[in-house]
């Protein structure tokens, strides 16, 4: 049997790019995320939306600190720097199709690649402002004055993330097709096909174990100390 996160036989030839616990972790923030929007409205699932909400900034601030001392794949400095570059390309661009007399010679393969790069580096980026707000709503921060700005803030970057990641979903499916690969197959089980060296050495799969703990853990936590559960029926 072939584990999502572990793959004990994979198709020859093939090579390793996503390690486990970076695959984890961006499953487990568009979990989170989901939830969170769908329960933004009313008291029943308030705290389930709050639960949920600290859950996401936890798995980002996890996923920066991995990105900063994990292996050279799932480093934040390589996304950022195509997140640069993409702002570059589009100048260059731009400059190349506004040329009347001279055939633009745009390398859109190259645009392709910087897209996604970028798209990742402002989901990760929103999550702060959205989680900060939330918070200061959720303990009443300010008092009434500030309550509404606090709720229309929250909601400006909420609804801003929600368009980033379906901007992400819809291009990741547009790409699949222009490249006729699935796009979204190497961050659910890790590999791609190809001869080439595994770009992940490691799996870790013990890191991504532990990280579904955690998340278990404080989800199970947050639970067992209120008083009425997350959902709150009556």
């Amino acid at each position: 049997m072939k584990s999502i996160f572990l793959t004990f036989s994979r198709p020859s030839p093939s090579r390793r790019v996503k390690d486990a616990p970076t695959r984890i972790t961006h499953w487990l923030m568009a979990i989170c995320f989901f939830v969170a929007y769908i329960t933004s409205e009313g008291e029943t699932f308030r705290l389930l939306h709050v639960t949920m909400g600290y859950t996401l900034f936890g798995l980002v601030v996890f996923r920066l600190i991995y990105g900063i001392v994990g292996p050279r794949q799932a480093r934040i400095a390589a996304l950022w720097r195509k997140a640069i570059g993409l702002k570059q390309w589009c100048v260059l661009a731009w400059t190349q199709l506004s040329r009347v007399t001279t055939p633009a010679t745009i390398q859109w393969h190259q645009g392709r690649l910087m897209l996604t790069p970028a798209l990742t580096v402002l989901i990760l980026a929103l999550t702060a402002p959205i989680t900060l707000s939330g918070y200061l709503t959720f303990n009443a921060f300010g008092g009434d004055l500030a309550e509404d700005f606090l709720i229309s803030v929250h909601e400006l970057f909420g609804n801003a993330l929600l368009f980033t990641v379906l901007t992400h979903l819809g291009w990741l499916v547009l790409s699949s097709l222009i490249t006729r690969h699935n796009e979204v197959a190497p961050m659910w089980h890790g590999v791609m096909p190809g001869a080439g060296p595994d770009v992940a050495k490691h799996n870790h799969l013990w890191l991504a174990i532990a990280v579904v703990l955690g998340v278990v853990g404080y989800i199970t936590w947050e639970w067992s100390v209120s008083p009425h559960g997350l959902i709150r029926l009556l």
